[in-house]
């Protein structure tokens, strides 16, 4: 009875290896050869923010395995489960500006950096699936431009919008190779209750349940799939004519990508603050104001894209930011309070 009670253990853990091998933890499976599911082609300045991450191998190549987020001219926000491979090494690059990962003819304008240092958040543990949120120190500030720049970060813990976008180079399905070329997905935010009953407190690093820092998202047809870990659930706000990304959440876990079972996804705003405490401590100027929404997007208002629809950028009956001409003053106007309008707006 022992022995046949030991054999059902193993047998449940494999299965649920087996479930988790597509998730985004890459550290627990050995990188394919070779996306989002059902997703459709990102193009050039659309996730201007978005960076691979990569492990340079004894050759020389690089072996790309996670996504991640330009926050700050020298920090990128990804999930803590990507600072080590299948192998425990740690990442060594991060390549912004390019959609193409394994071909040249797209390189004029990317960026590639070496990661001088990794912080990953204190209470994460790598046999749970908590606080799966990590900085990557770049060894110099990005060069801005309109293919590179940081997104800003959504503060506020209640996300109110019901479709959000990610995008990353993963698996396009389940058992399926990675995309070469960085694609998009647009998914719906999915309540609490009815995530839970796909995440069980009996699923592995789940013991405490789903929690309050974690967001459930997912599609019929599209979802983030192993390889897309760290990357950006994010929304697009209009501020002064143009569109400014919001990161909502990072990619976390999930099941069989690709399947109708919502991904879990680790939010940002509850880690604000932690954020800009790594960033001071490493000789950022990073007080509390420069995260605000109207500061955040005004900052890299140059390099985002223009959105010809709009004609003086003052839009807070409708929920928009907006830029005060005859104060010349930026203000910031309750956007959330008619998300369906902004969206409808930017075509999201």
């Amino acid at each position: 009875m022992v022995r046949l009670a030991t054999l059902v253990g193993l047998l449940l853990v494999y299965i649920q290896l087996i479930a988790d091998s597509d998730l985004r933890y890459s550290y627990l499976i050995p990188f394919d050869a070779t996306a989002p599911a059902g997703a459709a082609n990102a193009y050039w300045r659309e996730f201007a923010h978005i960076g691979a991450v990569g492990w340079t191998q004894r050759d020389g190549t690089i072996q790309w395995g996670c996504g991640g987020s330009l926050i700050w001219e020298n920090f990128v926000l990804t999930a803590a489960h990507c600072v080590f491979n299948s192998n425990n090494d740690p990442p060594t690059v991060v390549r912004f500006g390019d959609l193409n990962l394994y071909n040249d003819t797209d390189d004029e304008f990317a960026q590639q950096y070496r990661i001088e240092k990794i912080i990953r958040h204190p209470k994460h543990k790598f046999n749970a699936k908590y606080h799966d949120i990590a900085l990557l120190k770049l060894e110099q500030n990005i060069i801005l431009h309109d293919t590179v720049a940081p997104a800003c970060l959504w503060g506020d813990d209640e996300v109110r919008f019901t479709t959000l976008e990610s995008a990353g180079w993963g698996e396009t399905g389940f058992g399926e190779s990675q995309t070469p070329t960085l694609l998009k997905v647009t998914l719906q935010a999915v309540e609490k209750s009815d995530c839970n009953r796909h995440y069980s407190v009996y699923n592995l690093g789940l013991k405490q349940g789903l929690q309050d820092y974690q967001l459930c998202a997912g599609d019929a047809k599209m979802d983030t799939c192993r390889g897309d870990s760290g990357g950006p659930l994010e929304i697009k706000l209009l501020h002064n004519e143009r569109i400014t990304p919001f990161i909502v959440a990072l990619t976390s876990f999930g099941s069989i990508c690709g399947q109708s079972i919502p991904g879990v996804y680790t939010k940002v705003a509850p880690y604000i603050q932690w954020i800009r405490s790594v960033l001071e401590e490493h000789g950022e100027d990073a007080p509390d104001w420069k995260f605000k929404a109207y500061a955040c997007a005004l900052r890299y208002v140059k390099f985002r894209i223009f959105d010809p629809t709009t004609t003086d950028g003052k839009y807070d009956a409708n929920g928009y930011f907006g830029y005060n001409r005859e104060l010349a003053q930026i203000t910031e106007f309750p956007y959330h309070h008619k998300p369906s309008t902004v969206m409808n707006r930017l075509g999201l």
